[in-house]
């Protein structure tokens, strides 16, 4: 889950809707230039991240597509190899150092805490398409799904995609890409609020936009090695990086997420319990 730091009311522990709580040390270690500064030229160079990442995760819906099958069988070259894993930690290193600690204090240092999510979505547009843009497909062919399975597949694709889109548009599609952050920036405002409301699909599992992910990737239909490598690397990586994300919204939110913990899955929706 994506959102900005500001000052807020822990909720109630019955309350959907989960607010920052307050934190000075974290807000005095964060902020190093006064998020009251109108820095519009900076708010415009920013503003090319968010075309920057929308394009980026084009590219990455191509990859996981399938590979490109239909005019040449690919044969297996280890630097197009290589240089695939060197475009996915480009991408993946600067994620993650970025989210959190010490890397979220360095994003604060050229433009203030308004600036911190747009410098974190340009970074990361820029990384995804560069990695998009220049992956090279490499053989040999892994599997080729046809008939049932390859509609089972897409299908599978196609959930994906949906869930993610829905997670995203639920938590806010604008503050995940950083535009009030933006608007702030350009205008010399306060940092805008952060909150998560529990509803679908977030009152069923904790991790909607990264189960979605994970859909698309085990629908691939095309797999040669490169895009094995793809696949199982970024799986990875979202294993391992969603309790940090957790622990991430637990020290934000407070006593509100620890409950939301406690009664929601992370990965598969448990059924609930019926009321006799």
């Amino acid at each position: 889950m994506l959102a900005s730091h500001a000052k807020g009311v822990p909720p109630a522990p019955t309350d959907r809707r989960m607010r920052p709580v307050p934190c000075e040390t974290e807000t005095e270690t964060i902020a190093f230039a006064p998020s009251s500064l109108a820095q519009p030229r900076a708010a415009r160079w920013l503003a090319l991240g968010v075309p920057l990442a929308v394009f980026g995760v084009f590219g990455w819906l191509r990859l996981i597509s399938g590979a490109p099958l239909s005019l040449l069988e690919p044969g297996f070259q280890l630097s197009s190899l290589f240089k695939d894993l060197a475009l996915l930690l480009l991408f993946i290193l600067p994620h993650s150092v970025f989210s959190r600690g010490v890397g979220r204090r360095l994003l604060n240092r050229p433009f203030g805490p308004c600036g911190e999510r747009p410098l974190f979505v340009f970074v990361s547009g820029i990384t995804l398409v560069l990695m998009t843009q220049l992956w090279e497909t490499t053989g040999p062919v892994l599997w080729d799904l046809n008939d049932w399975p390859h509609f089972v597949a897409r299908c599978m694709q196609a959930v994906g995609l949906l869930l993610t889109t829905w997670a995203a548009l639920v938590v806010g599609s604008a503050l995940l890409i950083g535009l009030p952050h933006l608007k702030e920036l350009r205008r010399g405002g306060g940092v805008p609020s952060a909150e998560l409301i529990a509803l679908a699909p977030y009152s069923h599992i904790r991790q909607p936009i990264n189960l979605g992910i994970l859909l698309m990737i085990a629908g691939m239909t095309e797999v040669t090695v490169d895009r094995l490598m793809l696949g199982l690397l970024t799986a990875l990586w979202i294993f391992l990086a969603a309790p940090y994300e957790e622990r991430d919204a637990t020290l934000e939110f407070g006593e509100g997420y620890e409950i939301y913990l406690g009664n929601t899955p992370r990965w598969i929706p448990k059924k609930a319990p019926q009321e006799e």
